[in-house]
């Protein structure tokens, strides 16, 4: 297998010439905002760069194609950054998610310029790094119980108001079907990176997992318990400031969105808890619990969590199918980590 071919037909190609608009290159853009923005810093996703420069942070699309997404054309990237901004303003608001600012072509490039727009960014407010919830985790600071109501008050009205959106049903399982056989396809393809010598038998769990709680699910639709929610709820996306802000919602796909309450919280309790904060799951689920949204039976939930850790494991590893992977030495080792917490959760069933 080469990082371009997936047994699961996901082209990894990460910019693919043939169909990129005319226009400046993406290097020339890259150094184009580096020179503009002076950024003090700058990260990249699979799908994005994100500039940090004074008190605004700017995120630029890129033009890639993934199993799931496809953002190789003009169209389709200011597309999906008014769809973000959208979504985004109403979980963190208009005051984090500032606008779009186009990137502009009128003899040289130009940011907001009156030229023909040759890309678009998202302009943010920049939310201060130490108040970053994985940040103070990898401290070994555990938030305060006020900030954690805090959050979970906003979490409980976010939740409340989607409630009362428009139900799909059958959704969320296909959702969790189709994931859970591409956890099984990738991380399997990848075995020789983990050295997991259950993994055959332990994804096969995932798959029969998800068929025993099929009458669960039902019934939590019916109580309209499953959501156009967040998508990626992980501490990497919640900033504990006065008040909390809940960002960098999933807006490309939006049948990753449709998902339970009692999963979307349990999988932000499960990555806490692997960071070492176990108490912040329980809390904010009894919180959220005393406001009228009960969480999943226990077997639901834990066939639920297990899902999670099996996802975030194929989603780790599958970092090593990237052409240049970035911190390679890392996605073994956190895969192995999501593994061990799955099979923990299956031997509390088991007993």
């Amino acid at each position: 297998m080469t990082p371009q071919t997936r047994r699961d037909g996901h082209d990894r190609n990460p910019l693919d010439r043939a169909l990129l608009d005319a226009g400046p290159s993406w290097a020339e853009k890259l150094g184009f905002l580096r020179r503009v923005l002076r950024p003090e810093v700058e990260t990249e996703t699979h799908t994005a760069h994100v500039f940090l420069a004074g008190n605004r942070a700017y995120k630029l699309k890129k033009p890639v194609r993934l199993g799931y997404l496809d953002f190789r054309t003009l169209a389709a990237r200011e597309a999906t950054c008014r769809e973000e901004l959208r979504l985004n303003r109403e979980l963190a608001g208009p005051d984090v998610y500032l606008g779009l600012v186009p990137l502009t072509l009128d003899g040289p490039l130009q940011l907001d310029g009156h030229g023909r727009p040759v890309d678009w960014l998202i302009l943010m407010r920049r939310l201060p790094a130490h108040r970053m919830l994985d940040a103070m985790l990898s401290r070994g600071e555990t938030p305060a119980s006020a900030t954690i109501r805090a959050l979970s008050a906003r979490l409980a009205g976010f939740y409340a108001a989607r409630r009362a959106g428009p139900a799909r049903p059958g959704v969320y399982l296909r959702h969790l079907r189709q994931e859970s056989s591409r956890n099984r396809t990738i991380l399997l393809d990848m075995q020789g990176h983990i050295a997991a010598p259950d993994l055959d038998a332990l994804t096969a769990e995932g798959l029969r997992l998800v068929e025993t709680v099929v009458p669960d699910i039902s019934a939590r639709e019916a109580e309209r318990m499953v959501v156009d929610g967040h998508g990626d709820l992980r501490p990497e996306h919640i900033c504990l400031t006065d008040p909390p802000v809940i960002f960098d919602r999933l807006e490309f796909a939006p049948d990753f969105r449709m998902i339970d309450i009692g999963d979307e919280v349990g999988f932000l309790g499960l990555e806490c808890r692997l960071a070492g904060a176990p108490g912040i799951g329980p809390q904010v689920a009894g919180i959220l619990a005393a406001s009228g949204l009960p969480p999943p039976p226990a077997a639901f939930g834990r066939a639920l969590a297990v899902f999670r850790c099996l996802t975030r494991a194929r989603l780790c590893i599958d970092h090593l199918n990237d052409p240049v992977p970035r911190r390679a030495a890392q996605w073994p080792e956190r895969t192995r980590g999501y593994l061990g917490e799955a099979r923990r959760l299956l031997a509390m069933s088991d007993g």
